[in-house]
């Protein structure tokens, strides 16, 4: 890729025009390197045993955090994604689909929506 970057450092004024002389031009090449990220398999075992919430009423995650811990569910971790959304994943055997459907009305006052995360 290259740039042209203008340097406009000095100016013929009058009292009604401006007039832009251009002394000279720099041209700056570079590459630009992407980092991909590939996953192995424990990374997507791991991740298919959680689900991706989306957090409803714009409520604050860290606040859905706290209430979810008062509310005595200890083994429930919830990794915030951004936006919205957060990775919800049990600490413990049981899974957390169950935990989700056992509490459902609980967890349906914080989350709009669920999604099991899957290999396309």
């Amino acid at each position: 890729m290259t740039y042209n970057y203008d340097q406009k450092l000095r100016y013929n004024c009058s009292s009604t025009t401006f007039k832009i002389i251009k002394l000279h031009t720099l041209t700056i090449k570079f590459t630009l390197y992407v980092i991909k990220y590939t996953p192995d398999v424990s990374d997507i075992s791991w991740a298919m045993e959680g689900v991706v919430v989306v957090v409803s009423n714009g409520e604050s995650i860290p606040l859905v955090q706290q209430r979810i811990l008062d509310a005595g569910f200890e083994n429930l971790i919830i990794i915030p994604m951004g936006a919205d959304k957060v990775f919800l994943k049990a600490t413990s055997d049981l899974d957390v689909r169950t935990i989700l459907s056992g509490a459902s009305d609980f967890f349906q006052s914080f989350f709009s929506s669920s999604v099991t995360w899957k290999i396309d």
